[in-house]
C-alpha cells in the first residue's frame, strides 16, 4: 500500500488548489473570493466565515438560507433566533491503530487482543481531551473519519473501538482505505472484506446511533460489487440533529494495491451501481435536502476532490463532474455546507463545486483533534484544535 509522508503531501498539496481551480474553470466549481478566503485561513485558528474576504459570499448564503428556511418552516434550530452557537462536534481521523506492527494482536488478521503502544496512548489522550471539552464547546458527537486501523486487522479495529467507547458523546465510525483489505506481514485476506469486519466490530455502535439520533438511516449491507466481483458492506449512513443533517459516506476503493503492496490502493470510488454509495447518497440527500439552507454536512475519509488530474488518490474528473451536477440540482442546490475528511495527514481547506467547503485535518495519530462549531446565523467555525 502506498505510504505518503507529510512532506510528500505538502509538495502535492502545493498544486492542489490550482488543480481544483483549473478543473473548476470548466465547471464553475469555485468562486475566486471563496478560494482566497479558504486559502487565507489554512493553518490558522479561524474558519473562512470569520475572514473579511469571505463575508460577501457567506453573507449572501446566510440571507438566502434564512429566507428559504423561514418560508419552508422546516429545519429551524432554536439558535437561529439569536445567531448563537447551536452546538459543536469533534473530528478525529487517521488513528492508524496497529501501525508499526507486522502482526498486531494475536496471530493473523482475523484476531483479537491488541497491545497498548504509542498509537493507542495518543488516541487515549485525544479521547480525554474531547471529554474534557464537552461542556465548553457543547460537543454532541465525534466524527471518526477513517483509517481507524493501519492494516484492517480485526484486533486493530477492536482496539480503536475500545478506546473510542470511552468518549462521553457518541462517535461516528467512517471507513478508510487502511481499514478495507486486512493483512499482516505474514498473510493477507483473500479479498476486500475489511468493510464486513468493520461493520461487525462497530455493530453495537451503529445500533446505539439509531437510538440516539432522529432519522438515523444506514444503507443495507452487504451488496454485490461488480468491480471486485464480491460482496461489499458500504458504510453509508445519516441522521438529523436540531435542524442539521449529517451524512457519513464510504467512497474507498475495493481494488487491490499495485506493485506488490498489500491491501487496497489509496484511491476512491463513488461506487455507482445498485446498492453502491452513489445511488444511496443521491437518494438520501434528495430526501433530506432543503435548498439554500447550508445545513448538511458530509463526513468521509477521502476528500471528494480531484488531485493532480485525478491520477493520485481522490475522485477522477468524471466523478467530480457528477458530484458537482448533483450539488447544483434544483432540489438540492445550497443544501450542503461541505465535507470533512482526512486521508492526507495535513491541514487544508478550499471551496469547490457550488460553494461547498472541503475541510481536511491532520492525522489524530499525530495528535490532531478538531472542534467544529455550528452557529444559528450560518457560521461554521472549524479552526479550533484541542
Amino acid at each position: 500500500m502506498q505510504r505518503w509522508t507529510a512532506a510528500g503531501w505538502l509538495a502535492v498539496l502545493g498544486t492542489l488548489a490550482s488543480t481544483c481551480d483549473d478543473a473548476g474553470g470548466n465547471r464553475d466549481v469555485v468562486d475566486g473570493a471563496d478560494a482566497a478566503a479558504d486559502e487565507a485561513t489554512e493553518g490558522t485558528d479561524v474558519g473562512p466565515d470569520e475572514t473579511p474576504e469571505a463575508e460577501p459570499d457567506e453573507g449572501t448564503a446566510e440571507s438566502e438560507a434564512s429566507g428559504d428556511v423561514e418560508d419552508a418552516e422546516v429545519d429551524v434550530p432554536a439558535c437561529r433566533r439569536t445567531g448563537g452557537r447551536c452546538f459543536s462536534f469533534a473530528q478525529v481521523t487517521d488513528l492508524h491503530v496497529g501501525e508499526g506492527w507486522g502482526d498486531y494482536g494475536t496471530p493473523g488478521w482475523d484476531d483479537a487482543e491488541g497491545a497498548e503502544d504509542e498509537r493507542t496512548a495518543v488516541l487515549r489522550l485525544a479521547v480525554s481531551s474531547i471529554n474534557l471539552a464537552v461542556e465548553e464547546y457543547d460537543i454532541r458527537f465525534v466524527a471518526a473519519t477513517g483509517d481507524l486501523s493501519d492494516s484492517g486487522e480485526r484486533s486493530e479495529l477492536w482496539k480503536a473501538r475500545e478506546i473510542l467507547d470511552q468518549l462521553r458523546v457518541p462517535y461516528l465510525p467512517a471507513i478508510g482505505n487502511h481499514d478495507m483489505w486486512p493483512y499482516t506481514s505474514g498473510e493477507e485476506a483473500s479479498g476486500p472484506c475489511g468493510d464486513r469486519v468493520f461493520e461487525e466490530v462497530f455493530a453495537d455502535q451503529f445500533e446505539r446511533l439509531a437510538t440516539l439520533f432522529d432519522g438515523f438511516t444506514k444503507a443495507p449491507t452487504p451488496t454485490f460489487n461488480p468491480t471486485c466481483d464480491c460482496d461489499s458492506s458500504f458504510q453509508n449512513y445519516g441522521f438529523d440533529l436540531e435542524g442539521f443533517h449529517f451524512i457519513t459516506l464510504d467512497i474507498g476503493t475495493r481494488e487491490h494495491a499495485p506493485l506488490g503492496y498489500p491491501g487496497v490502493h489509496s484511491g476512491s470510488d463513488l461506487h455507482d451501481f445498485a446498492g453502491g454509495t452513489w445511488p444511496w447518497f443521491e437518494a438520501y440527500l434528495g430526501a433530506v435536502a432543503t435548498p439554500g439552507a447550508r445545513n448538511t454536512f458530509v463526513f468521509l475519509h477521502h476528500p471528494p476532490i480531484v488531485t493532480t488530474g485525478g491520477l493520485l488518490d481522490c475522485l477522477d474528473p468524471g466523478e467530480a463532474d457528477r458530484l458537482d451536477a448533483l450539488l447544483r440540482n434544483d432540489g438540492i442546490r445550497g443544501a450542503v455546507w461541505g465535507f470533512f475528511a482526512g486521508h492526507h495527514h495535513v491541514e487544508y481547506a478550499m471551496s469547490v463545486y457550488d460553494g461547498q467547503h472541503v475541510v481536511v485535518m491532520p492525522a489524530t495519530k499525530d495528535g490532531a483533534v478538531r472542534i467544529v462549531q455550528l452557529f444559528g446565523d450560518g457560521r461554521v467555525e472549524y479552526g479550533t484544535f484541542l
